[in-house]
C-alpha cells in the first residue's frame, strides 16, 4: 500500500517540476528557509521563526512544500487545521503556492487524530499514514514538529524524498526523516526504503 500512496504522491510533482532545468547538484545543497529571517508565508517573508515546522524536499527540483503552524489572532492554534501546507516555488522566484486538491489527498494532506491537552494534536500525513507527527505548542509558544526518528523521540526538520524519472511515473528510491533528538539535541535521521 505505501507504495502505490507514494507513486501517487510523486504524480503530482510532475506538475511542479516539469519546468526545472537547473543544476540538480545545486539543488540538493538547498537550504531549509529556517533561517532567523527567512521563513515564508502566503507569500510573504516573515521574521517568525517559531512558527516553521518541517519541509519535504526531494532530489529532482529546489522547490519544497512547507507545513507551517496555523494561528489564530490570540497565537493558538486553529483547532480545525493547526498546521497550513504550500508550496514554495525556488525555481520561479520563491512564489508561494496553495496544494491543489490532488497534492492534498494523495500526498501533502494529512489527517488530524484529536490528542487532549493543551495545544497538541497528532496528524498522518496521506502518503505515509505509518508515521504519526505530533504538533505540539510548548509554554513559550514555539510550536514544534516531533516524532519518533530512528527510535528516538525528535524534532521533524526534513522529509527528503530521492527519486529517478521514468517514462511514465517517478521511481521512489527512499524517504529521509531527518530531525534533532529532544535527548541529546544531536542530528537524527531514518530512511524509509521503498519496496519495487
Amino acid at each position: 500500500m505505501i507504495k502505490v500512496t507514494i507513486i501517487l504522491f510523486f504524480i503530482t510533482l510532475l506538475n511542479v517540476n516539469s519546468n526545472f532545468k537547473g543544476n540538480i547538484e545545486n539543488a540538493n545543497k538547498l537550504e531549509i528557509p529556517n533561517s532567523e529571517n527567512n521563513i515564508y508565508s502566503k507569500g510573504k517573508l516573515v521574521n517568525n521563526k517559531k512558527d516553521l515546522l518541517f519541509v519535504v524536499s526531494h532530489n529532482q527540483s529546489p522547490n519544497i512544500v512547507i507545513y507551517q503552524a496555523n494561528r489564530q489572532q490570540n497565537g493558538s492554534l486553529n483547532t480545525k487545521k493547526p498546521v497550513d501546507v504550500f508550496w514554495l516555488l525556488i525555481n520561479k522566484g520563491d512564489i508561494i503556492e496553495d496544494l491543489n486538491l490532488l497534492e492534498w489527498k494523495l500526498a501533502y494532506g494529512f489527517k488530524i487524530i484529536p490528542v487532549i491537552e493543551g495545544e497538541k494534536y497528532k496528524i498522518k500525513l496521506n502518503a505515509i499514514k505509518d508515521k504519526i507527527i505530533i504538533i505540539n505548542k510548548k509554554a513559550d509558544g514555539k510550536v514544534e514538529s516531533q516524532m519518533l526518528i530512528n527510535g528516538k523521540f525528535s524534532i521533524l526538520k526534513e522529509v527528503f524524498i530521492n527519486y529517478e524519472e521514468s517514462f511514465y511515473l517517478p521511481q521512489v528510491k527512499y524517504l529521509d526523516f531527518r530531525g534533532i533528538d529532544l535527548n541529546s539535541g544531536k542530528n537524527v535521521s531514518e530512511r524509509l526504503i521503498v519496496n519495487k
